[in-house]
């Protein structure tokens, strides 16, 4: 299996041309790593075929919590002047908001990998379990991606990998790079997210051919100013990807864009919105964000969490 840094990226044709500063429009920008590429085909994981189930009918089962380590936004630098709590962990937050699936990003590097398989036991009222491929934890594409298939083997409801926060320059990669890269996860039984910010990524036509290479796309808001323009910017993002892609939209209960409470009333704009996109099907779910604050005495937290014991149930 072929693992690649950034010093070995630059030896290659894609990293000569981006060391001759080709623009964008040529080529996609790949700083950090290329994706795990197998130099032999190994045997696929054993439980291949055994996917996450289905999504039902009703709004709860398609909604996720974005998965954070309890104490990731208590360290110094990474806190967002959130107020500060004992520490909850991500089975407990799920429980709390009455979500069934997550998705554990690791972020600053929680939990820390020698201790997912472990952390991941504590999982036994998740439905369904994603897990970040690329995000701000250390390692290449290719150890986390180990992770992901030995978490697989123990956790066969673990169906997706995320590339977090992918359309920023410095984790960017060129589209035949996940292309290959898709090739491993559809031998192995994956699926694969990304996410993308309308309000700082913006919605590129450049961009379509890698969002055309992954399963779903995740569309958050850095700012709560933004939450009016969720709807058109979904509905511009379904024009480019067209209508069978699935699209499920971020919900933040913290403006970590400008590091305060979201008011109560773009709290609900933004819960309302979610739902009525969902009901035109131009939505396949929401993921709340995150699950590491669900205990600071927040009032969007009580906001949604009473959203979602009133339209959980609801079909769509």
């Amino acid at each position: 299996m072929a693992c690649f840094d950034r010093r070995s990226f630059i030896k290659t044709g894609a990293g000569a041309l981006m060391a001759a500063g080709v623009p964008f429009a040529a080529r996609s920008q790949q700083v950090a790593t290329l994706p795990c590429l197998r130099s032999r085909r190994s045997a696929t994981l054993p439980d291949a075929n055994v996917a996450a189930p289905p999504y039902e009918n009703t709004i709860r089962d398609r909604l996720w919590m974005w998965g954070h380590g309890g104490i990731a936004f208590d360290k110094p630098r990474f806190t967002y002047d959130i107020p500060t709590a004992p520490p909850i962990e991500m089975n407990e937050a799920c429980r709390y908001m009455g979500i069934p699936n997550v998705c554990v990003c690791r972020y600053v590097g929680l939990p820390e990998a020698k201790d997912c398989s472990a952390y991941l036991k504590t999982f036994k009222d998740i439905k369904r379990i994603a897990l970040s491929i690329v995000d701000s934890a250390g390692g290449t594409w290719c150890e986390k991606y180990e992770l992901a298939k030995k978490l697989r083997k123990e956790n066969p409801n673990l169906g997706t990998v995320w590339l977090d926060d992918f359309f920023r320059p410095q984790k960017m990669s060129r589209p035949d790079d996940i292309r290959a890269f898709r090739r491993e996860l559809d031998a192995d039984g994956f699926k694969l997210a990304c996410v993308l910010y309308p309000d700082s990524d913006g919605i590129k036509q450049e961009f379509k051919e890698v969002l055309d290479l992954c399963d779903q796309i995740s569309v958050w808001f850095w700012h709560a100013k933004n939450i009016p323009t969720m709807k058109a910017s979904i509905r511009k993002l379904r024009d480019l990807v067209g209508p069978k892609k699935a699209l499920i939209m971020g919900i933040y209960m913290w403006d970590f864009g400008d590091r305060r409470p979201v008011p109560d009333d773009l709290m609900r704009q933004q819960l309302a919105t979610g739902r009525e996109l969902m009901v035109e099907h131009q939505l396949s779910g929401l993921v709340f964000h995150p699950t590491s604050i669900v205990n600071r005495k927040l009032s969007s937290i009580e906001i949604a969490r009473k959203w979602i014991a009133e339209n959980g149930e609801k079909e769509l």
